[in-house]
């Protein structure tokens, strides 16, 4: 079973802080619509001021965000939709380009379900304590086929991670106490 990661990077440059801010606001509830499977919104983060940016090798992309769908099925129905649309619409009218393509860049990836939900949710423990651990959370998944297989394939990866040698107390713990 797959998840995807649906990347998407913005050239922001121009727009002012305030209307950033905004962006993000408008973004974040589409998580919560039903239908769309979105597991997480990590927020409208802005790109560090580094060598590579400097070189351009970032493209002029100053922003960007993430969000994670439980299908590309998902994925497939929220592009199109009306909802999506219309926050793009809002993007727009707080200053994005969407008419020169160099200023945006989408991407999605199929990812496997047991890593990107412990990522999901170890940052979530870490973020906002919503849960204790990775087990909790997953008891929250409806489909228990799928709750059962993200059980065994995180055991396995926790074992696998447990064995290594050069692992840090912290992630010893994180693991140990899934």
């Amino acid at each position: 079973m797959t998840i995807v990661k649906h990347t998407v990077h913005l050239n922001l440059k121009g727009v002012s802080e305030k209307n950033i801010m905004d962006m993000d606001v408008v973004i974040a509830p589409l998580k919560d619509c039903t239908g769309f499977g979105i597991l997480s919104y990590g927020g409208l983060m802005k790109a560090h001021d580094n060598d590579d940016m400097k070189k351009g090798l970032n493209q002029n992309f100053t922003h960007s965000f993430e969000m994670i769908f439980s299908t590309i099925a998902h994925l497939d129905y929220y592009l199109p939709h009306v909802g999506h649309m219309a926050v793009v619409s809002e993007l727009v009218n707080l200053g994005l380009n969407t008419e020169d393509k160099k200023n945006i860049c989408a991407i999605d990836v199929d990812s496997r379900l047991p890593r990107a939900l412990a990522q999901y949710y170890f940052s979530q423990f870490k973020t906002n304590h919503r849960c204790n651990r990775i087990k909790d959370a997953l008891n929250h998944i409806e489909d228990k086929v799928l709750q059962s297989e993200a059980e065994n394939q995180l055991s396995q990866i926790a074992n696998r991670y447990l064995s290594e040698k050069n692992i840090s107390p912290a992630e010893k713990r994180f693991w140990e106490n899934l």
